[in-house]
Order: C-alpha cells, then sequence, then structure tokens
C-alpha cells in the first residue's frame, strides 16, 4: 500500500478532530434540550457520555467542564422536583450530588445544606430531646409510614387510596407539609387523567352515534295534493313562473301636463 504523506496524515486528523467536535456538541445541544423539555435523567445521560468522552486535563476540557455542568443542574432540578413532592431525603441526596459536581456554585452548595438539614429533622424531628414523649413519636413514625404507603399507591395509580393516606396524616398532623404537598400534586394528576379519560370516552360516543345514524329517506311530493296544500312541484313551480312573467303592468305617464300642488 501506498505511504500516506505528512500533510495527508495532518488533514485525516484535522477532519477526525472536527468529526469529534461535532458529536460533542451534538450531544451536549441534545442534552440541553432534554434538560429544557424536564427529561432531566435522559439528560444526565447525554451529559455522562460527553464526560466519558473528553477530559479535564485535555484540549477537549471545555466540553468535559460544560457537561459536568449539565448533570450538575440536572440532578439540581431533580432534587426540587422532589422537594415539591415532599421527599426531602431523596431531594437532599440529589442536590448533595449537584454540588459535589458544581462545588463553585454558592447556591447549589447553600441549597444542598439546607436540605440536608431538613431531611435530618425529618428522620429525627427529635434530636433526642428528652421532652418527646412516647405518643409524638409514636405519631410520627405512623406519619412517616402512611408517607411512605401514599408514594406507592399514587406510583401504581391508586390515587383515591393515597388521598385516602394522605387525610389520615392530616388528621394525626393538621399542619404537616409534607402531606399538603403531596395531595397537591396528587390532585393535579388525578384532574390530568380525568382530562383524559373524558377525551376518550368523548371521541368514543361520536364514534358510535356516526356509525348508528342512518340518513332520513328523501321527501317525497304528492303531485295530486299540490295545488290543495299550496306546495309545488317542479312542473307547477316552472307554470307559476311563465305565468308571472306574462303579467303586464300599466305604465303612468307624467309628461304631458305638469303636475301642481
Amino acid at each position: 500500500p501506498r505511504v500516506q504523506s505528512s500533510a495527508e496524515l495532518t488533514q485525516r486528523e484535522i477532519d477526525r478532530r472536527r468529526e469529534a467536535t461535532f458529536r460533542l456538541n451534538e450531544n451536549l445541544d441534545l442534552a440541553e434540550r432534554l434538560y429544557q423539555a424536564g427529561e432531566w435523567e435522559h439528560a444526565q445521560a447525554k451529559f455522562r457520555l460527553v464526560m466519558n468522552q473528553t477530559d479535564p486535563q485535555t484540549a477537549t476540557s471545555g466540553f468535559y467542564h460544560r457537561a459536568r455542568t449539565g448533570v450538575a443542574k440536572s440532578l439540581a432540578a431533580q432534587a426540587l422536583a422532589q422537594e415539591k413532592k415532599g421527599n426531602m431525603a431523596e431531594a437532599a441526596g440529589l442536590m448533595k450530588q449537584a454540588a459535589d459536581l458544581d462545588p463553585n456554585n454558592a447556591l447549589v452548595a447553600k441549597q444542598a445544606a439546607s436540605y440536608q438539614e431538613e431531611a435530618g429533622r425529618t428522620s429525627d424531628p427529635f434530636e433526642g430531646n428528652p421532652a418527646a414523649t412516647a405518643d409524638l413519636v409514636a405519631k410520627t413514625q405512623e406519619i412517616k409510614k402512611l408517607l411512605a404507603l401514599a408514594d406507592q399507591l399514587t406510583e401504581t395509580g391508586q390515587y383515591r387510596s393515597a388521598r385516602k393516606q394522605l387525610d389520615d396524616v392530616l388528621r394525626i398532623d393538621a399542619y404537616n407539609l409534607a402531606a399538603r404537598k403531596k395531595i397537591e400534586a396528587l390532585e393535579q394528576k388525578r384532574l390530568l387523567v380525568a382530562d383524559k379519560r373524558y377525551d376518550a370516552s368523548r371521541v368514543k360516543a361520536m364514534t358510535q352515534v356516526t356509525e348508528a345514524w342512518v340518513p332520513p329517506p328523501p321527501a317525497r311530493v304528492d303531485s295530486k295534493q299540490t295545488r290543495a296544500t299550496g306546495n309545488a312541484g317542479a312542473s307547477n313551480a316552472a307554470e307559476i313562473l311563465q305565468a308571472l312573467s306574462s303579467i303586464e303592468i300599466p305604465e303612468l305617464v307624467f309628461n304631458e301636463k305638469p303636475v301642481r300642488g
């Protein structure tokens, strides 16, 4: 085989790098679109793919750091979503990962610390407080069990049963923030499901009506009864039009003499 010249080898390397750069930018752009669409887990997968294909110590460091920041903000977005659902432990874990990946982001670090503190209070609300009674501890454990059960029922689409568990939490603690947030999210899901069912039933009903509808037979005109009822058939209508056209209307002429008052 022919030995390639140095110029050809250089050009091949340039083409290879251009292709690699194009692919990296393509994956980063796709990851950004997934992030904007709320597909945070899929966005993370694309960002991590770029991280695995680059190196912070080489010419691809820019791509690496951009991808790393993308993973961090996707994790932070997931954490915020979990916090809205009342899942503080999971939210704290996700925000901690985001802070580790983007240590220079003061806002993420502050939010991670806040979530960690809140998650600690949730797991041990009494923090060794001797004033906590056995009854209070028992109620707290019951609330945690009901909240966990409500999450399981919600994930399987058993919204009515999940709402019952959350209502039980509020009967124990009327100001329970986690239960109220979960109820809000649950009701939104129920409305979406109800809207979809309504649309489906409406389409089904319209289809059944369309299939069952039979057009009525055309009206039949009895020519013998046309004159008696005043309804004219096609032939009678032609005769009537001819008769009307033959009527002469007398013309009045006022040109011979002026009209005076």
